[in-house]
């Protein structure tokens, strides 16, 4: 409260001051808004008068030599005049004599206007002479001493008044500066005195605050504080009070709430490490339905189906083998080959993923000659190849040289590799290609090998799917060969496995290309 009412004071001290400074700003604003119009005044006497002299300028030179350019002055002033008269007149309304004059004074100018129109007409129709005759009367130079006087009363007139308001603006600012510098002084001497009665009402209970709660951060729980006001610092002073008496209740049982506190933390750390555990073989167990089915749809339906197929048509040579022609008969053959291949190729890609979820899989990474390397691995499915009459083409430096375990590359290249014979019809072309490439965010060197084919191409709505193996769907090769999804999965985890990554790209018709990264023999 009493900061309050002292800065209500100091405010309506500076408001008395902002009220007066701008009343008498206002003031010579106004004064200085009268000189400059008493300087209008002036400038357009000295206009009106200017543009009597190019009238008569202009009405001599024309009667004396009788060539109409001298009019030309004489036209642009005619035109002018009027409204500078006109103006004279508006700007010096508020002066009743100064209109008393502006209306004799242009009476004396449409006398002097009709004169000059009158010499000149007698020179166009009459010549030289009968103009002479008018001018010779000396009746021109009697109007314009009229003019010339009430312009100069005019101008006496505001010239008066412009040394009585040249003061005023000075005086306002003179009497300005003095009343601010009295409110200034009284301001800091207001200021000074309530600063100095707040500060020893606030000061004097503070220290005794202050004074106790080193008492009190002693150990002295008992003392009492000697405040008594009823402002803020008395209140905060029996707040102190009430909070001593509350923390000696509180310290005659901290050790048993220390024993609490601790016991409470040790029972949210264990929930806490159960649920984590919950968590963790949530996503376990998640992992394993998903694995689970997927195994359960391969038994089901990937190896029954080229099964039936085989026995079928194995079943056909067995009892039509004579009346069967050679063509159908190594159509048949070649058939129950294909599914058997095919089933093989998944039984290993089975027999290789189990090894991986036991995590009996060895991963040993080596020094490899990838050229080498590749080339064992496409030399055993030359047949495949064969049989579709496929281009396989090994694009690889012969000194390009990987880290990793070779029966993990085999793997991965086999799987890429037939899938891309698969989805690729007859005369087709499957590349296999690598080169060096250095990872400047990582600085390090590594391999890209790319397997590229002009097959079917991928479907948008499969491509998001491609590398989960928990995902459901089955899509058959150019000539009809079934496959299971657990390849490329393989792919995807051994790739990350020797410290790479995959990715493909694919247009439906197009063909599509799988590339696979994996460290260079020097990262």
């Amino acid at each position: 409260m009493k900061l309050i009412i002292g800065f209500i004071i100091v405010l309506a001290i500076s408001f008395i001051s902002i009220l007066f400074s701008n009343s008498n700003s206002s003031k010579i604003i106004d004064d200085t808004d009268r000189i400059i119009h008493t300087h209008m005044v002036l400038t357009d006497i000295s206009e009106i008068e200017a543009k009597l002299i190019d009238l008569e300028t202009g009405q001599r030179g024309y009667i004396i030599t009788g060539n109409p350019d001298y009019l030309t002055p004489y036209n642009n002033s005619l035109k002018i005049l009027d409204e500078k008269l006109e103006h004279l007149k508006e700007i010096t309304s508020d002066n009743p004599n100064q209109t008393k004059r502006i209306v004799l004074l242009k009476a004396s100018v449409k006398q002097k206007l009709a004169e000059l129109a009158l010499t000149i007409r007698l020179r166009q129709t009459k010549g030289f002479d009968a103009a002479k005759e008018v001018v010779m009367t000396d009746e021109g130079k009697i109007i314009m001493d009229k003019i010339r006087q009430h312009l100069n009363e005019i101008q006496k007139e505001e010239l008066r008044m412009l040394d009585i308001r040249s003061v005023k603006p000075e005086q306002s600012r003179i009497r300005t500066n003095r009343i601010l510098y009295a409110l200034l002084l009284l301001t800091i001497i207001t200021t000074v005195w309530i600063t100095y009665l707040i500060s020893e009402s606030i000061s004097t209970p503070l220290k005794k605050l202050k004074n106790s709660t080193q008492i009190v951060g002693e150990g002295n729980l008992q003392h009492q504080i000697d405040i008594s006001s009823k402002d803020e610092i008395g209140q905060l002073a029996t707040s102190f009070q009430n909070m001593m008496q509350k923390l000696q209740s509180i310290m005659t049982s901290r050790e048993e709430l220390q024993k609490e506190i601790e016991y409470r933390k040790e029972i949210e750390k264990s929930l806490l490490e159960t649920r984590d555990v919950l968590v963790q073989n949530e996503r376990e167990l998640t992992k394993s339905n998903s694995t689970k089915d997927k195994l359960f749809s391969i038994l089901a339906h990937d190896l029954r189906t080229p099964f039936n197929s085989m026995i079928g048509f194995a079943d056909i040579l067995y009892n039509d083998y004579e009346t069967l022609s050679e063509k159908e008969v190594r159509e048949y053959i070649n058939i129950i080959y294909n599914g058997l291949e095919s089933t093989y190729e998944l039984l290993n890609n089975l027999l290789i993923w189990s090894k991986d979820q036991k995590g009996k899989l060895e991963n040993n990474p080596l020094q490899q000659n990838l050229f080498l390397l590749s080339k064992h691995t496409i030399d055993t499915m030359q047949i495949s190849t064969k049989e579709k009459s496929i281009q396989l083409n090994i694009n690889i430096p012969d000194k390009l040289k990987v880290i990793v375990d070779e029966n993990l590359y085999q793997t991965i290249l086999r799987n890429l590799v037939s899938n891309a014979i698969k989805f690729t019809p007859k005369q087709g072309t499957v590349t296999l290609e690598a080169e060096s490439k250095w990872d400047s965010r990582n600085n390090k060197e590594y391999i890209q090998i790319k397997v590229q084919d002009n097959g079917v191409g991928i479907a948008e709505h499969l491509k998001p799917m491609l590398f989960d193996i928990g995902e459901k769907y089955s899509t058959r090769g150019t000539e009809d060969e079934t496959g299971s999804g657990l390849g490329l999965s393989l792919c995807m985890e051994f790739v990350e496995k020797s410290g790479g990554e995959i990715w493909f790209e694919s247009k439906l018709n197009e063909g599509s290309t799988f590339y696979f990264t994996l460290p260079a023999s020097n990262a």
